[in-house]
């Protein structure tokens, strides 16, 4: 498999007070988007791949964050709007519980 050139295709503009909000399209449509950083959290994000032969799995690459990306009808105005935010609330929901699962995970410390 081959990596597909994104960047030939989508060309975000940054936008916003703070820059963080991204701007492209694709076939016409209007993409509004945000880069969610995951390495804040003590977290990497991988890319896997198993072995046929031995069920073996092994790290293809790895990534800093993802791009969260919303379609845009017509003329709306480019924020991020109640929706964006609620789906950006299932990102934060999933660094909350990488946090819950490592305490859960910790050892715990006897007292004598």
């Amino acid at each position: 498999r081959t990596r597909t050139p994104v960047g030939m295709y989508l060309r975000p503009v940054k936008i916003g007070d703070d820059k963080s909000i991204l701007v492209t399209q694709f076939r016409g449509r209007k993409l509004v988007g945000r880069f969610n950083p995951i390495n804040d959290h003590n977290v990497a994000g991988v890319v896997l791949s198993t072995d046929v032969g031995d069920g073996r799995m092994t790290i293809k690459s790895s990534f800093d964050g993802i791009h969260e990306w919303n379609h845009r009808c017509g003329n709306e105005p480019t924020k991020i709007d109640d929706e964006h935010e609620y789906s950006l609330s299932k990102i934060k929901n999933a660094h909350e519980w990488l946090e819950i699962s490592r305490c859960i995970h910790e050892p715990i410390a006897l007292d004598n």
